[in-house]
């Protein structure tokens, strides 16, 4: 059965007008009225009758109507159904991100992956490190980025970039001058930092620990963004990856090479260990190894 003629009478009803439909249709409304007619004539009913403007359903005509609305039903039912499985079917790389990590590594690579295997569909969740790992370990994801230094032994990694973390100031601040400073010079200063559950905080806790250093924090935040603003602001020193600062140098801020002990921060992806991976999570691994190369 032709669809179409079906979708042209549903449209007459629903618009109580055959030029409405037709507008809404984008089609002549000599179409319309063919369309409808040919429906009369192949069933040998009258579906519609017109009084002025308007037009009323026979009750041929609202059964016509109800088994329309039946039959298009069913097909957007059927279609969902099919692009849910045809979208099962696509190789799928699940792939989790902790806040601003997308920022300063992945916001072009994941593009670029997408732009050579456009095959391959690319789902991403931003999630804290803590949650992140638990997914990856749980099977519920593929991959996962994570700071480094990182070591787990239900994990492998391929690490992706290396760089440090600094100590990052208003230009306005005493410290702004130098270019290195010990932990020690953190000492009491006004600390702003990241939420207890990013693993970035507790690398940092220790590090402060290691220096015999107590940073006084008077604010955490989960935003990196707002932290960065507050100490562009001058309400206090934080300690940040040294991408991101370069990502966001244009604000009021200066940054400080940490020394005794140094930082040193990166970004692995990893994946569960003794796990088969599938074609498309390999390629996916292969193509940022080659990035970073």
């Amino acid at each position: 059965m032709n669809l179409t003629p079906l979708k042209y009478y549903v449209s007459v009803v629903e618009h109580n007008s055959f030029t409405k439909a037709a507008n809404a249709l984008y089609v002549s409304q000599s179409a319309v009225s063919k369309a409808v007619k040919s429906l009369e004539d192949e069933w040998g009913v009258m579906l519609l009758q017109r009084q002025g403007k308007e037009v009323m359903m026979t009750d041929a005509g609202k059964q016509v109507y109800l088994y329309a609305k039946d039959i298009f039903s069913h097909i957007n039912a059927k279609t969902d159904e099919l692009k849910r499985l045809l979208a099962e079917s696509q190789p799928t790389v699940k792939l989790a991100l902790p806040p601003s990590v997308g920022i300063i590594y992945f916001s072009k690579s994941l593009l670029a992956f997408q732009n050579k295997y456009p095959t391959i569909r690319l789902q991403t969740v931003e999630l804290t490190s803590k949650h992140l790992i638990q997914s990856v370990d749980e099977g519920e994801l593929d991959l996962g980025v994570v700071i480094e230094p990182f070591d787990d032994k239900r994990f492998d990694k391929k690490t992706v970039l290396q760089s440090e973390a600094v100590l990052i100031t208003s230009k306005d601040h005493p410290l702004a001058q130098k270019k290195a400073v010990p932990f020690a010079a953190l000492d009491h200063l006004p600390y702003l930092s990241v939420s207890k559950d990013y693993m970035y905080y507790d690398r940092s806790m220790k590090l402060f620990e290691q220096a015999h250093v107590r940073p006084n924090v008077i604010f955490e935040s989960y935003q990196w963004d707002l932290i960065l603003t507050l100490v562009a602001e001058n309400q206090g020193v934080s300690i940040m990856p040294k991408p991101l600062i370069e990502k966001a140098m244009s604000m009021n801020l200066a940054q400080l090479h940490l020394t005794d002990p140094k930082f040193p921060w990166g970004l692995s992806i990893i994946y569960k260990r003794c796990t088969r991976l599938r074609p498309e999570v390999q390629t996916f691994l292969a193509f940022h190894q080659e990035e970073r190369v």
